[in-house]
């Protein structure tokens, strides 16, 4: 099984990409972003091992595939689906 940080990395092109789809992102109601922190912090526990892990990841990782930003500034943005869609991608053999 791969690593989260061998499978965080991404090419520029890939951050490059993110920035641009960032920019047009809807910010999240206080409900909305609970939710959607509630179901990432869910779905990166399974891969990272525990809730207190993924928590940690949400509010400390810099994903490059995101420019650099982590997942709460990601989801808090409005692109929390982004997220979980890497979170796919990394659990399913997708990036890294």
């Amino acid at each position: 099984m791969r690593t989260m940080s061998r499978c965080m990395n991404a090419d520029l092109d890939q951050a490059h990409d993110a920035e641009l789809l960032l920019a047009s992102g809807r910010a999240l109601s206080g409900s909305e972003l609970a939710s959607t922190v509630q179901q990432i912090a869910d779905r990166s526990g399974d891969i990272l091992g525990s809730k207190e892990h993924a928590y940690t990841w949400l509010q400390s990782h810099l994903i490059p595939a995101f420019g650099g930003k982590t997942a709460q500034q990601i989801i808090a943005q409005g692109w929390g689906q982004a997220i979980l869609d890497y979170l796919d991608e990394l659990r399913y053999g997708g990036r890294g």
